[in-house]
């Protein structure tokens, strides 16, 4: 009887190690770790897998929950959402953090989405990338943070915010709000505040008054930054002034000036009427709220807008250079030209709106190579010369439009110099042979109430390309040139404007040898309207 017991129980227990795990019987061999994941095979779990984790020890192995999620490879809902409304904390380990930096007079407010109507968190040191949209946590690589800086008063933010990490883009979105777009890691972002300037009346610095217009025209108008301009009538006391657009800017005015102030962030044109007490009236066009560069002769005044660009330093060799801008009270930064090095300021790609106003000894303005997006080029009050290259290049391949405009009640001046000529210099890398030339492939408008003037050194006072289309309507257009004055590879129409030119060789002219009949390209001119004198 008691060795029949004996075997029962060793049959028992030979039937308990049967009905064990394989897993749990192979460890028990082996100095693996007492811990066994069978959740599933051992791939890495997706950002917004659930949380909870299935394991079982030799200790003890917990009870099947059958109401927990399951993980399948099919394209179902998340079993775990809707748990709450409200986005992840700001403590989610998976999140891309922003960090920003400790200082004085400024705090930081932060906002889930793209709403900016109240902030979500506000006095933070600490952001996560979130979608713009729900506002939930973002580690795709799209995510974005949007933010304010608040500033005490009598402080300015001196730079735009310096951001460390990998993203694509900082974009300024008005009253102090910023926004850090497809953050792809961890970033810093670096504050710099500065005491704000005060005039003799105890008023904070605003954008400068730069004179671009003289008194000749019955006015001088002085362009303030991005956010307006103050337009002085030499004739006499302002009678009355009427404008359009209230929605981008305000106009008032005292004495013999009229001040126009743009409404904080709106951006758009803005055509003032003023008549003088000596009955003279004056119109002009005022631009507001874009990206704006205000030359000062061998520097340059850029207030930011929406859209961006790049500064580039250049020599004669192709070489080129990053300058370092210089935090102005105002709001603005400036760069300036070396005693190597000239300026180019370059459009970006994706193209955009962009001022340009004051007088430059020599820098020169381009628009990327490839660009696809349209790019309006506003001129307001502009003298530009350059003695290295053309004062305006759209470059090769640009398949976005290009406008160039003279705004009206506007006198813009364009120079070359001799050595901007390819044929005649072939140490300069950078010449262009023209005042405005537009590379193969470009789509470029001059347009526009006011007046250009190009004074050419070179070869062509304006060049378009082969495969290239160059329209010229409305704009007051006087050229003078050495030796071309309007040369097209491919197709010129002039629409409607005035148009003088004073050439050495030939005035209009295209060149059917220069064109690939294959492209489609046919070397005609077409002139539909205005007058033109050669």
């Amino acid at each position: 009887m008691k060795a029949k017991r004996i075997l029962s129980i060793l049959l028992a227990a030979l039937m308990c190690v049967s009905l064990m795990p394989l897993s749990v019987l192979a460890d028990s061999e082996t100095d693996a770790p007492d811990v066994f994941d069978v959740s599933g095979p051992a791939t890495p779990p997706e950002d917004d897998a659930p949380a909870d984790v299935v394991e079982i020890t030799q200790e003890a192995a917990p009870e099947a929950d059958e109401s927990a999620p399951v993980e399948s490879d099919a394209d179902e809902p998340d079993a775990v959402e809707d748990v709450s409304d409200a986005p992840a904390a700001d403590g989610d380990t998976d999140a891309y953090t922003v960090t920003f930096s400790a200082g004085d007079h400024y705090s930081v407010d932060v906002y889930y989405t793209q709403d900016y109507t109240a902030a979500d968190e506000t006095g933070v040191t600490t952001a996560c990338a979130r979608s713009g949209d729900t506002g939930e946590i973002d580690v795709s690589g799209d995510g974005q943070v949007n933010f304010r800086v608040v500033v005490d008063d009598g402080y300015v933010l001196a730079a735009d915010p310096a951001v460390e990490g990998s993203y694509k883009n900082l974009k300024d979105q008005g009253d102090g709000i910023w926004r850090i777009t497809k953050i792809a890691g961890d970033l810093t972002v670096t504050l710099a505040v500065t005491e704000a300037e005060e005039d003799d009346d105890g008023d904070e610095t605003v954008a400068p008054d730069v004179i671009v217009t003289s008194s000749e025209n019955g006015y001088t108008y002085a362009v303030r930054g991005s956010s307006g301009a103050v337009i002085t009538l030499t004739d006499g006391a302002v009678a009355s002034v009427s404008a359009n657009n209230s929605a981008v800017a305000s106009v008032t005015y005292e004495g013999s000036a009229v001040t126009v102030t743009g409404v904080e962030g709106a951006a758009g044109l803005v055509t003032v009427s003023v008549t003088s007490t000596s009955g003279a009236t004056y119109r002009l066009t005022v631009p507001v709220g874009y990206t704006t560069f205000v030359f000062e002769g061998g520097s340059v005044r850029v207030y930011d807008g929406e859209s961006k660009y790049d500064v580039t330093g250049v020599d004669a060799a192709g070489g080129e250079y990053t300058p370092a801008g210089t935090a102005n009270a105002d709001g603005s930064v400036s760069y300036a030209n070396t005693a190597e090095y000239s300026l180019v300021i370059e459009t970006k790609k994706a193209g955009g709106t962009y001022v340009f106003a004051g007088s430059a000894d020599d820098m020169a303005v381009a628009v990327k190579k490839e660009a696809t997006g349209a790019t309006t080029y506003y001129l307001a009050g502009l003298d530009l010369t350059s003695a290295l290259t053309a004062p305006i290049t759209v470059r090769k391949d640009s398949t976005g439009t290009v406008t160039i405009m003279a705004l009206l009640g506007h006198t813009n001046t364009l120079t070359d110099a001799a050595y901007n000529n390819a044929d005649d210099y072939a140490d300069n890398a950078m010449a262009e042979s023209a005042v405005i030339k537009a590379k193969d492939g470009s789509r470029v408008t001059i347009g526009g109430s006011g007046t250009l003037n190009l004074v050419c050194s070179s070869k062509n006072a304006i060049k378009s390309g082969e495969n290239a289309s160059l329209t010229i309507s409305a704009v007051t257009l006087n050229v003078t040139s050495a030796k071309h004055g309007i040369s097209c590879d491919n197709l010129l129409a002039i629409r409607s404007g005035t148009i003088t030119v004073s050439a050495a060789a030939d005035g209009i002219r295209t060149d059917p040898e220069a064109v690939d009949a294959s492209l489609g390209c046919s070397a005609d001119i077409t002139i539909s309207g205005g007058t033109v004198t050669v």
